[in-house]
């Protein structure tokens, strides 16, 4: 799974065991973090350090390497998903950054890399526990919200796994970075379009598989409410997760309005050192 990672750095996390980190961060010139129990730490030959001169530097070099063991030395496969600052590997996502190309007014590529964010995926059984028994007794459109880096995926593989093996429903994965899916071991009742924007996943994927519910994240943007104001108004069942920091929060921005109605409840998902807690509001719940 992170095969791709140069082996100074891959040595030390197989060390520490991939099970206790949840990101590898890389920046040219600097010391190597890896995030364990929420917490960042300094990796080192021998694992992980508080002090940063114990830590591996990243070099231009090493970006080289990294980049072309990502890409399987084929740039161009590659490029959709560059331009919007990921790569996706077997299911663990690498954010990029660097410098942006522009054509014809638009960013048409991206280059010189500088920093990395391997994000190492987990799947937890039972993640998803209390969201599986608000969706069992009614409320089948659920929104899950949280702060960037909380678990929202590793929550969403869980419950779509319940709900498939548990409840005999037909799945649909709309895995727009390719990160949910390879989360699910029990696949009997799950399909997936992977790697192509949510409405093509959305209207396809309802025409073709007649799904019972669609799993999504990160949603964000016009496109994405109107593909899952579809899904719903068609009687398909939703369950997505989108960036915030609570309830009241998402709310309080006038354009996340039009999803009061969409979804029965609104769960939060709180990670403090490394422990996730949920918390679910249903719609009547939350005040205007």
């Amino acid at each position: 799974m992170l095969e791709f990672i140069p082996q100074k750095f891959l040595k030390p996390i197989l060390r520490l065991g991939t099970e206790n980190i949840e990101e590898l961060r890389l920046r040219i010139s600097s010391p190597a973090l890896v995030k364990t129990n929420g917490k960042y730490l300094f990796l080192s030959p021998f694992g992980c350090s508080e002090k940063r001169g114990d830590g591996i530097v990243f070099t231009e070099k090493d970006s080289n390497e990294l980049f072309s063991s990502l890409t399987e030395q084929s740039t161009y496969a590659f490029k959709e998903q560059i331009v919007k600052g990921y790569i996706t590997r077997g299911g663990v996502r690498t954010g990029l950054t660097g410098r942006c190309v522009e054509s014809s007014g638009k960013v048409g590529n991206l280059t010189d890399f500088t920093s990395y964010n391997i994000r190492i995926p987990h799947a937890i059984k039972g993640s998803a526990d209390e969201l599986f028994e608000f969706f069992s007794k009614g409320a089948r459109n659920i929104l899950l919200l949280s702060e960037p880096g909380a678990g929202k995926t590793t929550v969403l593989g869980d419950l779509a796994e319940q709900i498939s093996s548990r409840l005999r429903k037909n799945i649909l994965i709309a895995d727009e970075r390719g990160e949910i899916f390879p989360l699910i071991k029990n696949k009997d009742f799950v399909d997936c379009i992977s790697m192509c924007p949510k409405d093509y996943a959305f209207e396809n994927g309802i025409r073709s598989m007649a799904p019972d519910v669609i799993v999504t994240d990160e949603i964000f943007g016009e496109r994405d409410y109107l593909a899952v104001e579809s899904a719903v108004r068609s009687g398909v069942n939703v369950i997505a997760s989108a960036h915030s920091r609570g309830v009241e929060s998402f709310f309080s921005f006038k354009e996340n309005e039009k999803y009061r109605n969409l979804f029965d409840c609104f769960a939060v998902l709180e990670n403090t050192g490394g422990k996730r807690k949920i918390s679910v509001k249903r719609k009547d719940e939350c005040g205007k």
